[in-house]
């Protein structure tokens, strides 16, 4: 991801004045950054910051359809700042105490100061994606990417929304859950994928599957993390193992099983929770198990990947950019972590 952690960094490490520091230590810190050897070089500054899949597909994409990378690469640094603003955020809903075996910002300088923090990771996005010096792409398709990503972000908050709202107890329908995903996770890799293949000069039609393709890799990628949330190895994923069920988190699993178990499978499902006993939630997972839970949901993240790749299916595209592509994809579909 040449070009793309050094972008963020240095709009990051701008910040200036008592607060602008302050700021800065907490981006930082969110990031990984503040424990990276700065002559350790970008490779390891990107583990810190996590896996980069937004900002991968969307320079990926911007290759497939024969663009320069260097065009898609504020967008791509755009699309990972806005990513963590809602991760920022997004512990402080779920009441996370830590964020990639880390302490999360808020747990260390509490929610007011965790909401600044968003808040200057979101506005920081659109200071990269519109900044002049760096701009490489033709202006109109720079403006329109712009309204991609703002309309992505307005999807992503409904779709946080629709999820916080969705954790009182209810059952949920399984359409419920994808319509909620659909807007909380797939709308920024959608964003991702169309932004990059607008910015290296695709058509219309191009951009259409794009679209597509990132939207249903961001609900196979979700319904892949919600797997990892209830069996993941914690050493792996940096979550504590059994994390979703005990927030009561709108996991897939969870909405399958509980639309499919006996009474009593559902009623152990719907206790698990908060201060819940390990023996509730081995009760919780047994259940899960028994129903065949984990097993229909990667199939799903697996039917939902085969269909990602179909939208672009009839698209010219660049090989070794598609074949890179298609590495990242099926990373996604059975990542570890």
């Amino acid at each position: 991801m040449k070009g793309v952690i050094e972008m963020m960094r240095s709009h990051i490490v701008q910040l200036n004045g008592a607060g602008g520091a302050l700021l800065r230590e907490m981006l930082l810190h969110h990031l990984g950054w503040d424990a990276v050897d700065r002559d350790a070089g970008e490779e390891s500054a990107g583990s810190a910051a996590g896996k980069l899949v937004r900002p991968r597909l969307c320079v990926l994409s911007c290759l497939a359809v024969g663009g320069n990378a260097a065009a898609a690469i504020p967008a791509a640094a755009a699309i990972e700042l806005i990513h963590n603003f809602s991760l920022i955020h997004d512990d402080i809903e779920d009441r996370d105490d830590t964020r990639r075996g880390r302490p999360a910002v808020w747990k260390l300088w509490g929610e007011a100061q965790g909401i600044n923090a968003g808040d200057c990771m979101y506005s920081l996005a659109y200071a990269v994606l519109t900044e002049p010096e760096e701009a490489t792409a033709d202006p109109g398709r720079r403006l329109r990417a712009t309204a991609i990503l703002s309309r992505a972000c307005a999807r992503l908050c409904e779709g946080q929304a629709h999820d916080v709202a969705l954790r009182n107890g209810r059952d949920v329908s399984e359409d419920e859950y994808l319509d909620m995903v659909g807007r909380k996770t797939g709308a920024l890799l959608s964003a991702a994928a169309e932004t990059g293949a607008l910015l290296g000069g695709a058509d219309d039609r191009a951009l259409d599957g794009f679209r597509d393709f990132g939207f249903d890799l961001g609900v196979a990628f979700q319904i892949r993390d919600d797997v990892l949330g209830i069996w993941g190895d914690a050493q792996k994923t940096g979550k504590p193992v059994g994390g979703d069920l005990s927030r009561r988190r709108c996991s897939y699993p969870v909405v399958w099983a509980l639309a499919r178990g006996r009474d009593k499978d559902r009623h152990a499902l719907r206790d698990v929770g908060g201060a819940s006993s390990p023996r509730a939630m081995a009760d919780a997972v047994a259940v899960l198990d028994r129903v065949g839970a984990r097993e229909h949901a990667e199939e799903l993240a697996a039917e939902t990947h085969r269909r990602a790749w179909s939208a672009l299916e009839g698209l010219r595209l660049e090989s070794a950019a598609k074949d890179d592509l298609r590495r990242l994809t099926e990373f996604l579909a059975v990542r570890q972590r």
